[in-house]
């Protein structure tokens, strides 16, 4: 019998993290794909979403939160204050917590308020300078990504919501040639931000446990992705590349040693009873967070469904 290491609320934390680098490779991936077929309005907006997931996970990953609305990510990771609309100081911005328990709780998150927080009634205060201090990131390249993303979410609402950008990306030849370089160029940002967000993940994990690198080979994280990259026709290996670069051919923590030696990390598999316990503890039945977030969609689409009713 192994020896297991980890406890039932790191295991958590470590799939529900792993949603979230999902998401960001999902959301590249998809960008990929829609830039190959020129749709590049949806591609420069899923390149943005992808790195409004890895702000998740980096904010996740230190202090065990992240806000669900994505214009407070890029407002919190260039040092603004984020806090509640129509200037109420007092309140933080809506937010997710993984508590204690290992569930995930609704509650308000006042970031980067400053020196005087005498006045807040926040639950959870929280900087962007945590971030780099509790994942050993060096400020200058988290303050670069915020400015990064913050950028981009600009770029992105004024090239979205403008209908005559939409209408003559493929009409007028100044625009398009524009878009086409533009595209490419929000591709290669967000790819290096995404390869850099596969290490942290990496590193973050494997030095609380050598265990959770084997997790990385269960069915339900890195095999699960790349098969639904390819039931979804989405480039799977071009993905599975940026991926490795990140966990092992380009992280400075792993790709120091001999070749073989990172070929074993790679192919590492949990245990029996690692297996085992990963999946009774993160299974969609007993991981009610997993429920509840199901649950909520459904209530919202089952009012949307009402309120449609109601006015026909």
């Amino acid at each position: 019998m192994e020896n297991l290491e980890v406890n039932e609320r790191d295991l958590r934390k470590f799939f529900a993290s792993y949603w979230l680098l999902h998401s960001a490779i999902y959301n590249f991936a998809q960008g990929f794909n829609n830039q190959r077929k020129r749709r590049f309005t949806w591609a420069i907006t899923n390149y943005y979403y992808s790195l409004v997931f890895v702000g998740r996970l980096f904010m996740f990953l230190a202090a065990d939160l992240y806000y669900t609305g994505h214009s407070d990510i890029a407002s919190f990771f260039i040092g603004n204050e984020v806090k509640r609309r129509r200037g109420d100081r007092k309140r933080g911005a809506p937010a997710l917590k993984f508590n204690k328990s290992g569930e995930f709780e609704s509650i308000d998150v006042y970031g980067n308020p400053g020196d005087d927080v005498s006045n807040t009634s926040t639950d959870d205060i929280i900087s962007y300078r945590d971030i780099t201090s509790n994942l050993s990131i060096d400020i200058e390249k988290i303050e670069k990504f915020g400015k990064v993303l913050n950028q981009l979410k600009n770029f992105r609402n004024k090239n979205t919501y403008e209908a005559f950008v939409i209408y003559a990306q493929e009409c007028h030849t100044i625009l398009t040639e524009f878009i086409f370089s533009a595209t490419d160029k929000v591709r290669e940002v967000a790819e290096r931000h995404l390869k850099g967000a596969c290490k942290v993940f990496f590193n973050f994990w494997r030095r609380k446990s050598e265990q959770f690198v084997s997790l990385l080979n269960h069915k339900w994280i890195i095999p699960m992705t790349l098969q639904i990259l390819r039931k979804h026709y989405l480039p799977a290996e071009y993905i599975k590349a940026i991926i490795n670069r990140g966990f092992y051919f380009e992280n400075e923590e792993i790709y120091r040693k001999n070749l073989i030696r990172v070929r074993s990390i790679m192919e590492r598999k949990p245990g029996t009873d690692l297996n085992r316990r990963f999946e009774e503890i993160c299974s969609i039945t007993s991981f009610r967070a997993k429920q509840a977030i199901i649950d909520d969609v459904f209530s919202d689409f089952k009012e949307l469904i009402e309120i449609d009713g109601r006015e026909n």
